[in-house]
């Protein structure tokens, strides 16, 4: 009897796991995590640039093994796209990029003649993986809207916890309000000094919030930019009596120290990503870092 009763509670235990979900980025994991109730596999876990994450044979099984996927698309990690396309049918995906009510900023966000005529000189590929910035997540309405496919997804996978998913759904939403509102009165009462950007990560975050950088580095993460843009970034950098210049964790901040010898410009570190080693934090604190250290930078 103990034996049968052991083996039905087993059963019982299998047929109510929590699905296997994998995210590739921290802010995507962050969202899975406030809408599953669990703490959700990272691919991308390290300070580096997401769109240099190696695969390992590890990832590559617990991609084709996990209940659900959730990634921004190939714009983000190219490197992921393979390995998604084996994923059996009855697996679930999320596209964030593909889903029916996100809003994308198509091409870059900045435009003027020299970084056109630099993006024009990159490869069709890499054109194409760039058709829209894929930074979406900075977004509070694309936050939403991936977080409702998540909970939809979830609900569909596990029926049982239905009315959790849901509940936890609607809290989501109710951060996201709260995290508007407060990042819209911040930046009316702080307004940010001009800044520069190591790369045009933020597009989405400075259309919503309404802050736009004075310049950018780099249009993206892959680019190198011309001696002749880096040379008028250089002008404009020593013409500025208060300024802040934004790098990012995930890159060299040599040419970062190279544009600032000579000027009063003032150097702080800005993470599109958000990643936190064991952090729990949320996904709108990523947004509220990003508030505090545009309006924190202060010569």
């Amino acid at each position: 009897m103990k034996k049968i009763l052991f083996t039905l509670l087993a059963m019982g235990a299998i047929a109510h796991a929590q699905p296997r979900i994998i995210a590739s980025i921290y802010p995507l994991q962050q969202i899975a995590n406030e809408i599953s109730g669990q703490s959700t596999k990272l691919l991308a876990d390290s300070y580096l640039s997401p769109h240099n994450y190696a695969v390992k044979p590890s990832d590559a099984k617990a991609i084709a093994d996990a209940d659900l996927v959730i990634w921004v698309g190939e714009a983000m990690m190219p490197q992921l796209d393979k390995y998604i396309d084996k994923r059996p049918q009855n697996k679930k995906t999320i596209t964030a990029s593909k889903l029916a009510n996100i809003q994308l900023i198509r091409g870059q966000h900045h435009h003027d003649s020299e970084k056109n005529e630099e993006e024009n000189h990159e490869t069709h590929e890499h054109h194409e993986k760039l058709s829209y910035d894929p930074h979406l997540w900075l977004s509070t309405h694309n936050a939403e809207v991936i977080a409702t496919a998540i909970a939809d997804a979830l609900i569909q996978l596990d029926t049982s916890h239905t009315k959790i998913y849901r509940k936890n759904l609607a809290t989501f939403k109710q951060k996201l309000i709260q995290t508007h509102h407060d990042l819209i009165g911040l930046f009316e009462s702080q307004p940010p000094l001009p800044y520069f950007v190591f790369h045009d990560a933020y597009a989405y975050f400075e259309k919503e919030f309404g802050v736009e950088p004075a310049a950018i580095i780099r249009l993206h993460a892959g680019q190198t930019p011309k001696t002749k843009h880096l040379v008028e970034l250089k002008k404009q950098l020593q013409s500025q009596k208060q300024a802040c210049l934004f790098s990012e964790p995930q890159f060299n901040s040599a040419l970062v120290k190279t544009l600032i010898q000579g000027t009063d410009v003032k150097v702080s570190t800005l993470d599109p990503v958000g990643y936190q080693p064991n952090s729990q934090a949320g996904y709108t604190q990523i947004l509220r870092n990003i508030a505090k250290q545009l309006t924190q930078c202060k010569n």
